[in-house]
């Protein structure tokens, strides 16, 4: 699950009481994610925030102080059980994009970025692992103009509370916060043809979520193929943390994805490109599925090809010689 945007960040160092605190990295092994829920509570209202422990990224924080060694507004201290917990909060001002997502399975996330104008966080909410890999798509062209004008109910015979209704979609379309509906040929959620056979106007084939915090869940975003990452070059680890105790979280710098070529630039000089969220090791058991079953015909052919030659009847040399 994507999680959009943080707009405040709490930098953690667990000190003991007798450290005298210090604007550096923690100087002691400790549990700063069983400070958590203190360090929710001091969010304002619905704020969104993200928690990034030091302890948790011990060989990537220097690149975490180097992106927020600037943005950092306040400090707080908190005290439990003989220890400090001091807190480096950055300032309200990271403009955060429109993300618009698929899931394509479990292993397979392709997120279309919308309006972003400076660098920002990826906040993706499943457990960290650095088998998580970020890569820019070369494929993404969309042009929201082309769109048109949504024509059918987009909860057909469903009762999806998530479920964003005609005139939301309208809105999305209009603000180019979405990349692709249905289209001519494709098949509703109920299995019902809904496309306008008049004048081919687009339709909701599949799910489209309300707007929840800048995010949109899109299923009508193409699956691609399976191997499209695999000879491509992920963004760079150094930018990969965990945040929030668990989560995986990615810093996003627009010149690495301008330098790619792979966007598509705004009016206002914001841009619009595609990432694909890729947990590298499932590659390993689709290439072991492919050793299996190349192994198993080999074998089958040779099964044939022996039984085949053993028998006088299809045996031309044998049956010669008799």
């Amino acid at each position: 699950m994507l999680k959009q945007l943080p707009v405040t960040f709490f930098i953690v160092t667990l000190l003991t009481i007798l450290t005298s605190p210090q604007l550096s990295l923690a100087t002691e092994e400790g549990r700063s994610v069983d400070y958590l829920p203190n360090i929710l509570s001091l969010r304002k209202g619905n704020e969104k925030i993200g928690v990034f422990i030091n302890e948790q990224n011990k060989k990537k924080r220097e690149f975490i102080w180097d992106v927020f060694r600037n943005k950092i507004s306040q400090e707080k201290v908190l005290m439990k059980n003989e220890k400090i917990i001091k807190l480096h909060i950055s300032a309200d001002n990271i403009k955060t994009p429109i993300l618009e997502f698929k899931k394509i399975n479990p292993t397979k996330y392709r997120v279309r970025v919308h309006e972003a104008a400076e660098d920002f966080p990826l906040i993706f909410s499943e457990t960290f692992h650095q088998g998580w890999k970020l890569y820019v798509s070369e494929g993404f062209k969309a042009d929201i103009t082309k769109l048109g004008t949504v024509s059918s109910d987009p909860s057909p015979g469903t009762s999806n509370p998530n479920q964003a209704t005609l005139e939301e979609v309208k809105k999305f379309i209009a603000n180019g916060w979405i990349s692709t509906v249905g289209q001519k040929g494709s098949k509703s959620q109920n299995g019902n043809d809904k496309v306008n056979s008049k004048n081919n106007t687009p339709f909701l084939a599949k799910f489209i979520s309300k707007n929840v915090r800048d995010t949109i869940q899109n299923d009508n975003i193409p699956d691609g193929s399976i191997y499209e990452t695999w000879f491509e070059k992920h963004l760079s680890d150094n930018f990969h943390w965990k945040v929030n105790g668990f989560a995986n979280s990615w810093w996003i710098k627009l010149d690495d994805i301008k330098k790619t070529g792979n966007y598509l630039k705004g009016d206002d000089g914001s841009i619009d490109f595609e990432l694909i969220i890729d947990f590298w090791p499932q590659r390993l058991l689709y290439a072991g599925y492919f050793i299996s079953g190349s192994t198993v015909l080999t074998c089958l052919l040779l099964l044939f090809y022996f039984r085949r030659n053993s028998n006088p009847k299809t045996n031309k040399y044998a049956s010669e010689k008799t």
